[in-house]
Formats: structure tokens, sequence, C-alpha cells
């Protein structure tokens, strides 16, 4: 019964990643209140900085595998500098970001909280396999079209480390045995 809730709280936050990318009401509120798409993705990606740093705080206290703690630390600390450069690039355009993770990865963290051992070790790894496919389509996506030349720019140098974010949970996901991700773009 917990696999199965655990799969549909998986599920649910691949639906609310497709719907963050497509456009979905919550993220359409977003949009508006930043003015243009650039200024939507810095919101998205100050969203999903929180997040990152948040589940890589879990990660640290309770994995149990020590290259998911090692995993972890590497969210929070490249995470952070990321959120760092991005608040420099959204004072600049007079953006407001928020500072917490949207409402779907606050549902991952509490149900990651809730868990320890090999079985958050595998949740938590097989939930940054999806969420860095996804950060790194919308990044690539920016990368080439934003119209803004200095978030391109900056979207570009994120490009090469969040397919390293993605490569390296790959890795873990593989070796820890969890389960394929399905990865729609």
């Amino acid at each position: 019964m917990r696999m199965r809730n655990t799969l549909m709280l998986m599920g649910a936050i691949m639906i609310g990643g497709l719907c963050a990318l497509a456009g979905c009401e919550s993220t359409m509120r977003a949009e508006e209140a930043s003015g243009q798409p650039d200024n939507f993705f810095l919101v998205q990606v100050s969203h999903l900085n929180a997040s990152e740093i948040e589940a890589g705080r879990l990660a640290v206290q309770r994995a149990s595998n020590s290259e998911v703690r090692q995993y972890g630390q590497m969210m929070i600390d490249e995470h952070t500098r990321a959120n760092t450069e991005l608040m420099e690039l959204a004072e600049l355009r007079d953006v407001t970001l928020p500072n917490e993770p949207d409402q779907l990865h606050v549902q991952l963290t509490d149900h990651l909280a809730e868990l320890s051992g090999p079985q958050f070790d595998r949740e938590y790894i097989s939930a940054m396999v999806g969420d860095h496919a996804r950060a790194l389509a919308m990044f690539e996506d920016k990368a080439r079209f934003a119209n803004d030349p200095e978030i391109r720019r900056w979207a570009q140098q994120q490009v090469p480390i969040l397919r390293e974010h993605l490569r390296k949970a790959q890795e873990l996901n593989r070796r820890l045995g969890g389960a394929d991700v399905l990865i729609v773009e």
C-alpha cells in the first residue's frame, strides 16, 4: 500500500512538472504577475532552487547511502549558488522571487520526511531524476529562446551543470535499484 501511495505521489509530481512546463492555472498566475516569459522563468527557477535545497537538506539528514548524502549536499551547495546568481538577475529586472518550493514540491518533501533508509534513498534520487530532466528541458529552451540576452547567457551556463546533476542522479538511481523514471518532454 505504501509503495502504491509513493507511486501515486511521484505521478502527481511528474504531472505537476508537466503543468509547470505546459502552463496550468497556477503557473499562469505566476506568469501574469511577473509580466513576461523570461521573468516567469526566473520565478519558476526560484521555486526549483528552493525545492532542491530543501530536499537536499533532507537527504543529508535521512539518507542511509553516503553517495545520496553527498548528492544532497551538492544540491544544497550548487542550487544555493545558482539562486544567488538568480536573485541578482531578478533584482536588475525588478522581479520579486519566491523563496519557497512550489506546492507539489512541498508535498514531495513532506513525503520524503516520513521516509528513512534505503526507501528514502530510492525515492529521493528518483525524484531528482525527474526534477532535473524537467529543469534541463526548461533551461535548454531558455538558453536558445530567452528574449533577454543576460537570462539566455545565464541559462546557457546552467545547462552543463544540470546535465551533470541529471547524469549523477540517473547513475545513483540505477545503482540503488530505483524504479525507472518516465520523463516526458
